[in-house]
């Protein structure tokens, strides 16, 4: 009697073990990966787009901000992830000078993304690059064209 009431009572225990592992489910939370990095213009204002990936999103679990080093002067920008892969668009103002950028974002779960690789943020916009080199080119031209004909006369 008393072994039937230990064998019922370990065959209970185990059903209740292994149920318990039936309802469990994995959680596969990550730090957030940096994708790209990338600056653009808009006007006056440099513009940076930031990447990443991060997976589960949810209201508890997401990327809540951005945190972007420019030269040494590191700021955050509060951003709301609303897909796992996301790209946040930091308007960075005008930008002088030829500094270097590295952005990194942080999960409230599981904190801080690497930083990205620094990229320089050009002084002159580049569709902005090729139109002054023809025009410097054609003025050039222009210029040689008159100092050959007044050499000339």
């Amino acid at each position: 009697m008393i072994l039937r009431l230990k064998i019922a009572l370990c065959f209970v225990f185990l059903i209740i073990l292994l149920s318990g592992f039936a309802f469990v489910s994995e959680v596969q939370a990550i730090i957030p990966q940096m994708q790209d990095v990338s600056v653009t213009n808009s006007g006056d204002d440099t513009i940076l787009d930031v990447t990443f990936f991060h997976t589960p999103v949810m209201p508890g679990h997401r990327v809540n901000f951005v945190e972007v080093d420019i030269d040494g002067i590191i700021s955050n920008y509060q951003i709301s992830q609303d897909s796992l892969t996301f790209t946040a668009q930091i308007n960075l103002g005008q930008i002088t000078g030829n500094p270097t950028v590295r952005a990194r974002v942080q999960c409230i779960v599981d904190g801080w993304s690497s930083w990205s690789e620094q990229l320089s943020i050009p002084e002159f916009p580049s569709w902005i690059i090729l139109p002054m080199i023809f025009t410097v080119t054609l003025f050039s031209i222009i210029f040689k064209r008159k100092l050959h004909n007044i050499n000339v006369s």
